[in-house]
C-alpha cells in the first residue's frame, strides 16, 4: 500500500491543473450528480453512466447530458462520447489497463470539474461451479474466490418454454461478493429469493477484481440499500465516493474474467 500511495500522490500533482476548485450544481438539497463508472480489462466498448440522484427508490434517474469525460493514466488520454441513443451514457472503445497503475477519471460540466482516482488489482481464476439440488431443480452455490471479487451470474433457460412460463422470464441474474471487509452485518443480511434453475440452463459468469476501497464502497452501498431500516440502519449519504469535489458514485478499474457452461 505504501508503494501505491507514493504513485498516487505524484499522479494527483500531475493532474491538478486539469481540475477546478468547484462542485457540481445541485438544484435541490437532495439532488446530486451520480457517476457509475467501472472501466474493465475487457477488449470491448467501455461505458459510464452519469445521472441525477432521485429521492424515491423506484424513480427513474434523470440523465445528465453534455459532460466532458476523460480517462487517463497521466500519459495517455481517452475521451468518452455521449451516446446518440441514450442521454447520460458515455462510451469509449476498449482501453488498455494494467494492474497497480494509477488512473484518473476527469469530468467537466458547465464550468465545473471533478476527478476520481483508481487502480486495478489482480483477479483470481473462476473456481468450478457448484450446484445444490432442490425440488428437481438446481441452485448455484458460490464457490468463493481466492482474491476479493464481485461475480455476476447470468442464467438463460430459454430452451424450456415451460420453465419460462413458470418463472415469468427466460433469464435471471444475481451477484456474489467475496470481500476482505467482513463484519457482523453479514449475519443480519436480508434473505434473498433463491433462483432455482432447470438442468440445461446456460450460465454465464463475469468476475471483477475489487480493491480495498471499492470493497468499502460496496459494503456501504449494501448497508444503505439492502439493510436500510434494519438493525444496521445508517444515515443517508454515508456511502463513500472517490470523487474529490462532491460527485457521488464510484470510479473503478477492474480486471475481468468470464466463463460459461451448461448446468448438468
Amino acid at each position: 500500500m505504501k508503494k501505491w500511495k507514493y504513485y498516487i500522490i505524484g499522479f494527483i500533482t500531475m493532474l491538478s491543473s486539469c481540475e477546478l476548485e468547484t462542485t457540481w450544481k445541485i438544484e435541490s438539497f437532495d439532488r446530486v450528480a451520480v457517476v457509475d463508472a467501472i472501466i474493465t480489462s475487457e477488449d470491448e466498448e467501455q461505458q459510464i453512466r452519469i445521472y441525477y440522484s432521485t429521492s424515491e427508490l423506484n424513480q427513474s434517474p434523470e440523465p445528465i447530458s453534455g459532460v466532458n469525460v476523460l480517462f487517463t493514466d497521466g500519459t495517455n488520454f481517452y475521451p468518452f462520447y455521449e451516446s446518440n441513443l441514450q442521454p447520460g451514457l458515455y462510451l469509449s472503445p476498449s482501453i488498455p489497463v494494467a494492474v497497480n497503475t494509477p488512473y484518473a477519471l476527469i469530468l467537466e460540466y458547465e464550468g465545473f470539474s471533478d476527478t476520481a482516482y483508481a487502480y486495478m488489482t489482480a483477479v483470481s481464476n473462476l473456481k468450478p461451479a457448484i450446484y445444490a439440488e432442490e425440488d428437481n431443480l438446481r441452485k448455484y452455490v458460490d464457490p468463493g474466490s481466492d482474491l476479493p471479487a464481485m461475480t455476476e451470474i447470468y442464467y438463460d433457460w430459454s430452451f424450456s418454454a415451460e420453465y419460462c412460463d413458470y418463472y415469468g422470464s427466460c433469464t435471471a441474474a444475481e451477484v456474489y461478493y467475496s470481500m476482505e471487509i467482513v463484519d457482523i452485518i453479514n449475519e443480519f443480511a436480508p434473505d434473498k429469493q433463491q433462483i432455482l434453475i432447470p438442468r440445461g440452463t446456460t450460465v454465464y459468469r463475469k468476475k471483477y477484481s475489487l480493491t480495498e476501497e471499492h470493497q468499502e464502497f460496496i459494503r456501504s452501498l449494501l448497508i444503505e440499500t439492502e439493510w436500510r431500516g434494519g438493525l444496521f440502519d445508517v444515515e443517508h449519504g454515508n456511502i463513500p465516493t472517490n470523487f474529490v469535489n462532491g460527485t457521488r458514485g464510484w470510479f473503478a478499474v477492474c480486471n475481468v474474467l468470464m466463463d460459461s457452461h451448461v448446468v448438468p
